[in-house]
């Protein structure tokens, strides 16, 4: 990694010949300015997405790199090219630390725009990286873009095994590695250490990194080709799958335990479950927050209408699957059209919207717009996969059903007493409360407690667990216990058997409501994000 240029708060590298070493902290290294200017004028002027993480390039950086570069990245994240990320957890982390990849033609050309105008990630260079390397010749794309995913993503998503301080299971094979714990480099590693770096810029979470990157790729086999033992041997000696497994077991260990899903092959740049285009460049430092510490809504997806807002520090790919879960929500049978026309007058008419922040204590700057809220950090796609909930599920819902239900059947799906879901309601709770009771009646299945949730709102929550119960959402290991104070009719089985009247009104062929659940991938449309618009 790069210590002459200025990445922020991933990572700073240094390319020190063939290898590189990064100091992973969250503080930025100073640039020193080189002596003379760049003799091209460098710009930032081209992207590529790669599951919601984006790869950013300048004018001088050649797409035939900046892609090599972005199926690499791919293949790291989803190893076994089934078009899927392998590990969400992993996944979620990066994305929720904004991580990217920031190319230019070399040190000096990034050293070169001043520190606002480029955006802030991982660094890697043109001149460094290498398509269909030579059998001798080592793609430092492998190196500079696995730090970022374990400094960043391994360890947020486990930070007592990967963590990058004292005390995690990567730390203490570090130190074993190193013969000794070492808050700093040691003027003289011992005899018997077999990872044995001397930048003396590379603190401890630093070498946890670089440790990571060592052991990872020598064990995939990047590191066993011809001559390389010998260009980095005063810094790692076990090159090889077989000599981490015999010299290394605490590292190997982890690094193959299948809980955690590391990649199991070294990506070669021909990522087979896609097709990666290039984009022009978009924003600099579009995730970052201002002075204050305050976001700023920058980008919408209009879905048959409605839309849905989102700040400069929620994921692309969050918000494009909350929308695609909007969409599925209105045309779940997915031909283009929505499902029930009144219902989608209903939305458009009442403004429905959804406004997207990306965690609940995330403050704004400039114009806001109106509309039911969600978090990027709820949002999950792929959630079923995971065996976990995604938040998009229920907060889309409920603008659905509020705006568009209720407006569409006033008195079928009002939140008023004496609608026919809200007497459904009261069954559920045992009683008619206008108020949350001290205590609800023994045969409730419906015990929503919050005293914050008035009548309306427990309509609300209650047409929420019912219809996703009937279509699945929250049947899966484990749910139940998480939820069962509140709800406890969690599969269709139990909503036919134990609601007869909501499970009769939520599959009246007459409203046209969803049968399906969404899985956010809307098949009839492509959606697009575009600038936010007032």
């Amino acid at each position: 990694m790069k210590t002459q240029v200025i990445l922020g708060s991933v990572f700073v590298c240094a390319l020190l010949l063939a290898v590189s070493c990064s100091d992973v902290s969250e503080q930025e290294t100073k640039v020193e300015a080189p002596e003379q200017e760049a003799k091209v004028e460098a710009a930032f002027t081209k992207q590529v997405e790669v599951f919601g993480l984006h790869i950013y390039a300048t004018n001088n950086t050649g797409d035939d790199k900046v892609l090599h570069a972005a199926r690499v990245l791919a293949e790291y994240l989803d190893n076994d090219e089934d078009g899927t990320p392998d590990n969400e957890k992993v996944m979620d982390a990066l994305l929720s630390r904004n991580m990217c990849i920031v190319m230019a033609k070399n040190e000096e050309e990034m050293a070169s725009m001043p520190r606002g105008s480029r955006p802030r990630g991982q660094g890697l260079y043109d001149r460094e990286t290498f398509p269909n390397a030579a059998e001798d010749v080592f793609d430092v794309t492998l190196e500079e873009i696995l730090h970022p995913i374990t400094g960043r993503g391994y360890a947020l998503a486990y930070p007592e095994v990967f963590g990058t301080e004292s005390g995690t299971a990567v730390a203490e094979a570090l130190d074993l590695a190193r013969g000794g714990h070492f808050e700093e480099v040691p003027e003289e590693y011992p005899e018997g250490a077999w990872f044995t770096y001397d930048d003396e810029t590379c603190r401890y979470r630093c070498m946890i990194t670089e440790y990571m990157y060592w052991a990872l790729t020598s064990i995939l086999g990047a590191q066993d080709i011809p001559g390389r033992l010998d260009r980095i041997g005063n810094e790692w000696r076990l090159n090889t799958r077989e000599k981490v497994m015999e010299g290394d077991p605490a590292i190997y260990a982890l690094l193959t335990n299948p809980e955690y899903k590391f990649p199991t092959v070294i990506p070669d740049g021909k990522y087979k479950a896609g097709t990666f285009t290039i984009q022009p460049y978009r924003h600099a430092d579009a995730s970052r927050q201002d002075e204050e510490g305050r976001a700023r809504f920058t980008k919408q997806v209009e879905v048959l209408g409605v839309h849905v807002y989102a700040t400069n520090t929620v994921a692309d790919e969050k918000l494009l699957h909350a929308a695609n879960v909007l969409a599925e929500y209105i045309d779940n049978d997915e031909d283009g059209e929505p499902d029930n026309p009144k219902i989608m007058d209903a939305l458009l008419e009442g403004k429905g919207g959804i406004v997207m922040r990306n965690t609940g204590g995330e403050r704004t700057a400039g114009p806001r717009p109106r509309g039911q809220g969600l978090y990027g950090e709820e949002t999950i796609p792929n959630a079923r996969a995971q065996g976990r909930f995604d938040g998009s599920w229920e907060e889309v819902l409920h603008m659905v059903t509020d705006v568009g239900w209720g407006g569409a059947y006033p008195e079928v799906f009002g939140r008023e007493p004496g609608t026919e879901i809200s007497n459904a309601m009261d069954k559920a709770r045992g009683g008619h409360f206008e108020e949350v009771p001290e205590q609800y009646p023994e045969d409730a299945w419906y015990s929503y407690d919050d005293e914050s949730c008035d009548y309306d709102c427990m309509n609300s929550e209650y047409i929420y667990w019912a219809l996703t119960s009937i279509l699945g959402a929250q049947d899966y290991p484990g749910r139940l216990d998480e939820i069962g104070r509140e709800w406890r009719l969690n599969t269709r089985e139990k909503m036919k058997e134990g609601d007869p009247a909501a499970y009769a009104i939520l599959t009246n062929p007459e409203y046209k409501l969803p049968t399906v659940l969404p899985d956010g991938k809307y098949k009839a449309k492509t959606l697009t994000i575009q600038p936010y618009v007032e």
